[in-house]
């Protein structure tokens, strides 16, 4: 399967997390105007803690198991079970672990108990995302669409109950937690109905296996989070207000890289095929995927800039509008991170997955000394430039990383056209905002995509895999 059956899946991944993005930004909307600004910064620092723990947790077995499924589908029944007791046994562990390490730290309250409803919340959800694995390894994307909406609609359905009933801040976790199990259940049936029912067999050669390829996609996934997420630990010194003004755009760029996640799940499978079979055509496979990632992110970036209190005000209230700064800089990170995302998917997908270690390290030490430097001063405007440095520079170590692996892929005078179209769309929508948004945006989005083909940056024979 080349690039069409790619594009299909990509398509059909979109309209899923479409959902989620779509849901998710609602849902941050709604407890953002239930909560003072004090209590969504205690919010936003428990997720944000939370999310930092979760990919040890998870282990890393979410890529491995897509790539071994993909490659050979025979074995899925024994290796879904594996993963299935792997993770049952590590999340279980390392939940207690660190749930007896919080009760005996010196926290905040409201944060210390809502940690504990928030890591139940996310295992449940990390048994969630194996049922997604297990289509996508099969290619079968239009699950993921019904999973996603489900899951949803039914947490956007929980926390629209909680603020109407004002059944308080820890209801907003507990809620939570009642919606995963469910979306839970379903996924499980779903996948054992449809697609593979688990084979018992405890198989210490599989075992090792997945223990080994995974270790260390775990500890990169973790230093991932922690080089998204650690400007909260710094700015909660500088108060809760902080975290919150930081948070927001944050989490909308979070949502946000959800299209990525798409392309790195449509790709994942194709990639680990073409890295078996034609390094060159897989060296083609991925300057067209970078080449698709830019021109989607591009003008996002640009609106995002552009537009942030037209953004943030209609969606999380006035209060918020404080936070427009550091929307104008890490939108810039979605771009960023999504390149590194796709890359070190590459680079598990070759089996050099021990190098996506050696691509987030130094970006978390930039990020680190950037805070230390610019967070007393300059508060989440500077914890945000500080990320987009660190994040450019990631990008730029992945890259090379990528090449010395499997060769140099161009993309000098593909990214020129895009940047060149970028701005003709960021023109067409600033000559016409005074018109209406809508209008601004849907004739930039027309101006864009004709530009993109006349400056012959797409073409119809190229997406029809005729190239």
């Amino acid at each position: 399967m080349g690039i069409p059956q790619t594009i299909k899946n990509i398509g059909v991944l979109f309209f899923a997390r479409g959902i989620n993005i779509a849901g998710s930004v609602l849902i941050m909307a709604v407890v953002a105007r239930y909560l003072s600004v004090e209590m969504y910064g205690k919010y936003s620092l428990v997720t944000d803690v939370v999310l930092m723990m979760i990919p040890l947790l998870k282990f890393g077995f979410s890529q491995i198991l897509v790539r071994e499924i993909a490659s050979d589908k025979a074995k899925a029944a024994k290796d879904v079970f594996t993963v299935m007791l792997l993770r049952a046994v590590i999340l279980l562990g390392g939940s207690l672990l660190a749930a007896a390490i919080m009760k005996g730290m010196t926290i905040d309250g409201d944060i210390k108990y809502a940690l504990y409803l928030a890591i139940i919340s996310e295992v449940l959800l990390a048994f969630m995302t194996l049922n997604t694995d297990v289509v996508i390894g099969f290619e079968r994307m239009h699950y993921v669409t019904v999973l996603l909406t489900v899951n949803r609609t039914l947490m956007l359905a929980a926390t629209i109950a909680v603020v109407y009933f004002d059944w308080g801040f820890y209801s907003l976790f507990i809620s939570a937690i009642f919606v995963n199990l469910v979306s839970v259940t379903f996924g499980m049936w779903l996948m054992f109905r449809n697609y593979v029912l688990p084979r018992a067999s405890l198989d210490r050669m599989r075992i090792k296996f997945f223990l080994k390829e995974s270790y260390i996609v775990a500890i990169a996934a973790f230093l991932m989070e922690v080089s998204f997420r650690m400007d909260s630990l710094f700015l909660a010194m500088e108060g809760y207000d902080e975290v919150a003004l930081f948070g927001v755009p944050l989490k909308v760029i979070s949502r946000l890289m959800m299209i990525t996640v798409v392309i790195t799940e449509g790709t994942l499978p194709a990639i680990s095929r073409l890295a078996a079979l034609s390094r060159g055509e897989l060296i083609i496979f991925l300057e067209r995927t970078f080449k698709y990632i830019n021109i989607i992110l591009l003008p996002i970036c640009v609106m995002f800039t552009m537009f942030p209190g037209e953004i943030i005000g209609p969606l999380f209230g006035k209060k918020f509008l404080a936070s427009a700064p550091s929307m104008q800089l890490l939108i810039w990170v979605l771009l960023f991170s999504s390149i590194v995302m796709f890359l070190c998917n590459v680079l598990i997908a070759v089996k050099k997955q021990g190098l996506t270690v050696f691509v987030i390290l130094p970006g978390i030490f930039i990020n680190m000394a950037a805070d230390f430097m610019l967070i007393p001063h300059w508060g989440h405007a500077g914890a945000s430039f500080g990320k987009v440095v660190s994040f450019a520079v990631m990008s730029l170590i992945a890259y090379f990383l990528v090449a010395r692996e499997i060769g140099a892929f161009h993309i000098g005078a593909s990214v020129l056209k895009q940047v060149f179209c970028t701005m003709l769309f960021a023109v067409a929508v600033w000559l016409t905002r005074d018109i209406s948004e809508v209008f601004s945006l849907v004739s930039g989005g027309v101006f864009y995509g004709v530009s993109l083909f006349a400056a012959g940056a797409l073409s119809f024979k190229e997406l029809n895999g005729k190239l």
